[in-house]
Formats: structure tokens, sequence, C-alpha cells
């Protein structure tokens, strides 16, 4: 690869990207990459301002791995991308180099949660993680949030049971116990897709009990009929 890479270099490289397959791929062109980190530096920057957001986010987690603290610079850029899916990448990409980094995001996040522009994208990846940072001035946002949407949808119930979450984190385990059934659901991805203090033990508990079969299959990873 020569330094001060080509248009039509980078085009080849973006087809890469959006047409490997798996992670034995993604490791080889890492490893390609790896052998000439002066080009691959130069590379990644053009990546990252390539028109298509898959190949930017892609540069962004590239550079994470081959550059650990030397990506911060580009993974800064990607955080103001126009796409929301390339910053919340980005972001996912800086709290992997510094944890810490996360907290700093609470603003922005509640700002993501008060505009509702992506439900399944940037909203959903904010309301998530100001649950996990149990982020209190969160809660009256993602309440709001919640009466935008559909009694039953995803965007109307995980955004209520996160705050109560955020509000007392034992009410989680408490309600699978106490078999609350028109929320069942929405509990158990938040138990364990915040990996809540004995959210299993609770789901045993629960399972020991006369529980209906819809809760049954809720407590194996099925979704209800209403929620699918």
């Amino acid at each position: 690869m020569a330094h001060g890479i080509d248009v039509r270099d980078i085009d080849a490289w973006a087809r890469r990207v959006l047409t490997h397959d798996g992670e034995a791929a993604r490791e080889r062109m890492l490893a390609e990459l790896t052998a000439a980190p002066d080009d691959a530096e130069a590379l990644l920057e053009s990546l990252a301002s390539y028109r298509d957001p898959v190949v930017r986010a892609w540069a962004g987690t590239a550079a994470r791995d081959l550059f650990g603290a030397g990506a911060v610079a580009l993974l800064a850029r990607l955080m103001n991308d126009r796409h929301p899916d390339v910053r919340d990448s980005a972001r996912e990409d800086q709290i992997a180099l510094d944890p810490a980094f996360e907290q700093t995001l609470l603003p922005a996040m509640r700002k993501v949660l008060e505009r509702r522009k992506d439900p399944w994208g940037e909203d959903k990846a904010a309301m998530w993680r100001v649950a996990r940072l149990r982020d209190t001035q969160s809660v009256p946002i993602l309440r709001d949030y919640a009466d935008h949407f559909e009694p039953r949808s995803y965007h109307h119930r995980i955004p209520l049971v996160l705050a109560g979450y955020i509000e007392d984190a034992g009410s989680i385990t408490r309600r699978i116990r106490g078999h609350d059934h028109d929320s069942m659901f929405w509990l158990v991805q938040v138990a364990r897709g915040l990996q809540v203090q004995g959210a299993e033990e609770a789901i045993a508990d629960a399972l020991a009990l006369p529980v209906d079969a819809e809760c049954v299959e809720i407590f194996g990873g099925a979704a209800p009929r209403d929620a699918r």
C-alpha cells in the first residue's frame, strides 16, 4: 500500500469493509493495516470521511483496535458525524478505550432522548446508556419519551422500566418475583441487558411459582406476541 492513498485504493477498501464476511475476514484486514501503520493511519482517516456510514463507523473501530489512545482524535471527529449510527459507534469505541468517558456523555444522551429523532438507533442506545449509569436526571426525560409512543411498543415500555430501574434497581427483581405479567418481557430485557444483581435468581423463584405459559416463554428468551 502506498503512502498517500488515492481514491481507487479508498474505494477498494470500502468495498472490502462492506462485503467482508465474519470476524476472520475482519482480522485479515486489520493484519494488513498493522503491517503498515503509517499507511493504515492515512487510509483510516480517508475511510472515516467515506460516503457510506458503515465504512465510516468501521474506520473508527479499526483505528481503536490498531492505535488505542492514538485513535482518540479520529473518534472525536466521528462522534460529530452526520449519521447517528456512526456517532454512537464512535462513542462505544471511545468508551472501550476509556470507560470513564461514558459519564461525560450524559448531557448529550439526555438531548438525544429529548429530540426523539432515531428511535431504533441513537435513542435506543442513549436510553440504555443513561440507565446503565443510573442517571437520575434522565428519569423524567425517559418518562416523557415513553409518552410519545403507543402503550404496547418497545419505546413506551422500555423507557418506563429503565426509569424505574434508575430510581430503584431492586424494583426489577421484585417485579419479576411478583409476576408483573404485563411488564414481564420488558423487565427481563432490562434484568439481563443490564445484568441486574439477582436477576437469574428472581427468574428461578418466579418459575417455581404458578406462572402462565407466556411468562415461561419470556424467561426462556421468547418475545410475547404483542412485542414481536
